[in-house]
This record gives C-alpha cells, structure tokens and sequence, in this order.
C-alpha cells in the first residue's frame, strides 16, 4: 500500500533535507530539464529546483516549461534528495497564487483542529 502524498513546497523538502527519506511527498513545480536516457527531469518552484526520477511514471510525455504535480518518496542520492515519482500529471492553468494561499490556510485550519 501507498502512503497520501504529504504536500509540501519544494523548499520545504530542501529545508528538512534526509530527514525526509522514505516520505510520499506531493509537490508542484515547472519540468525544467529532461534527461531521457536517465529518466530524470528537473523541476523548479519559486527558484528551488528537486531532481525527480521518472521510471515507473508511464507514459511520461516530457514538455518544458509545463506545471507539473509530482507525487512519490523521497530518497537520497549522492547526498542530494531525489523525489521517486509514480505519479506526474499536467496542471499547466492553475492558479499558482490562489493554490499556496489554499495550501497556507488549510495548513492553518489542520494545526488549529487536530
């Protein structure tokens, strides 16, 4: 079984560093980068950039410049975070700001009533 995808900023993963091993994370970020014969692509939010491996995401149609949500664990690789993804799907059109100030007041409402 599969654990939800913890949604999370890429910052924040960059942030909490290997003490996130092994985490289902969800993040968004614009596919800068993609490397085919590796199954690697880079994405980016906000200037922070996540090496996200791509192999058991199939059909995965690579489009630069494209908003992405990724969801997968998170691993180390060479001293450096990598997002294992089995899931990456198009989201190009949603509202960037309104989703963060989404995210900012159910995380509020989350530590308010748990």
């Amino acid at each position: 079984t599969f654990k939800h995808g913890k949604i999370l900023f890429i910052s924040e993963i960059l942030q909490e560093g290997t003490s996130l091993r092994g985490e289902s994370v969800r993040v968004i970020g614009r596919l800068r980068e993609f490397n085919a014969a590796k199954n690697e692509a880079m994405i980016e939010h906000k200037g922070d950039t996540l090496l996200v491996l791509v192999s058991l995401v199939i059909p995965f149609v690579p489009a630069v410049g494209k908003l992405l949500q990724v969801i997968g664990e998170l691993d180390s690789d060479d001293h450096r975070l990598v997002l294992r993804a089995r899931v990456a799907r198009d989201i190009e059109g949603m509202d960037l700001a309104l989703y963060e100030q989404t995210l900012d007041m159910w995380r509020v409402f989350n530590t308010q009533f748990s």
